[in-house]
């Protein structure tokens, strides 16, 4: 491309890391998620697969743009494709759009009907409610707190305040349900960050057992149910870092000892090596 004084004008890419770190910034957790919009599309493509919004999020806030970004459909849009390798040693992956006014437009991902819980944003004019399965659960609808929205890569949904509104799903099913169910189990597990082996070491159970849990192929038993409530409630709390727990019993029961030693130290009394 030549400029009006005859000289050669770079025409601007958008790099691979810059795509990046774009993408991280509009998906932070201190983000409002309002810049991000759910195309139906791959709102159909996470009900085939069964994804759930948090999987997305994971992929947006921690994976790697894979090749270099390309065109949009319009001038200043940008392609990206995002991957990231999960628990389970599968990769998925989101292919995103970065629009040139700074919204991320979410296209794809690979990767009888029960009671309702409404949930309302605080502050927003109630709307007709909107069934939210994007988080992995089939009787979550929001009554407020969502936008409808087109975009030249389809029709899409904008749900405002996302972590704010997983945390409130959460607490409701840790504290008013009265029995968890497979896919409630596995957003509590989700919410926390952690591997079905993860939360077994937990719960003092094998990741097979979780496993069952969460496709209902058995129910959780009473006291594993009140553990895993306790816990969540203790991580949304922020007074426990669940995912260190979880790698603290799972050394120790690596390295059992025969005596555990205490000494006073700086920060008060501690449990040293033996």
């Amino acid at each position: 491309m030549r400029g009006s004084g005859g000289g050669n004008v770079a025409k601007f890419r958008l790099t691979a890391m810059a795509a990046r770190e774009r993408v991280q910034a509009l998906a932070a957790e201190s983000a409002s998620t309002a810049d991000l919009v759910w195309t139906d599309h791959i709102q159909e493509q996470m009900a085939k697969r069964d994804i759930n919004s948090d999987a997305v999020l994971g992929i947006l806030r921690k994976g790697d743009i894979e090749g270099e970004p390309e065109e949009g459909s319009k001038p200043g849009d940008w392609k990206v494709k995002l991957t990231l390798k999960m628990g389970t040693g599968r990769v998925a992956g989101v292919v995103a759009a970065i629009t040139r006014d700074g919204r991320l437009v979410l296209n794809y991902s690979r990767v009888g009907r029960s009671p309702m819980n409404t949930f309302r944003h605080r502050g927003k004019p109630e709307k007709e409610p909107y069934q939210y399965t994007m988080c992995g659960l089939d009787d979550i609808y929001l009554a407020g707190g969502y936008d409808r929205t087109e975009t030249e890569y389809g029709n899409g949904v904008v749900i405002h305040h996302m972590d704010d509104l997983h945390q409130a799903i959460g607490a409701y099913l840790a504290t008013s349900k009265k029995t968890l169910d497979g896919k409630e189990i596995r957003f509590l597990r989700h919410q926390m960050d952690l591997t079905q082996a993860q939360l077994g070491d937990i719960l003092r159970v094998t990741d097979q057992t979780v496993a069952r849990w969460e496709k209902s192929e058995v129910p959780i038993p009473g006291p594993e149910d009140l553990l895993l409530r306790v816990v969540y409630l203790g991580h949304l709390s922020k007074q426990v870092d669940i995912r260190a727990l979880a790698d603290a019993l799972r050394a120790s029961d690596a390295a059992p000892y025969d005596k555990l030693l205490f000494a006073p130290t700086k920060r008060g009394w501690e449990a040293v090596a033996a």
